[in-house]
């Protein structure tokens, strides 16, 4: 079995890893599971960043 891990695959992996397992703020109670709450971050980020034709799809391949 030859798998070759390249450093994009690392990283990727490392980056939802740490996503994933992040902290619920001190003194508040987390409503949202963790990839609700990314999903709310990504969207938001669209928006300030003003992408009028961002779609389900680009969500998507944001969050993996």
């Amino acid at each position: 079995m030859n798998q070759e891990i390249t450093l994009d695959m690392l990283m990727d992996a490392i980056h939802r890893f740490a996503r994933l397992n992040r902290p619920n703020p001190k003194g508040r109670e987390m409503k949202l599971r963790p990839s609700e709450m990314m999903a709310l971050m990504v969207l938001g980020h669209n928006h300030v960043a003003k992408k009028p034709n961002f779609v389900p799809s680009e969500l998507c391949k944001e969050l993996n």
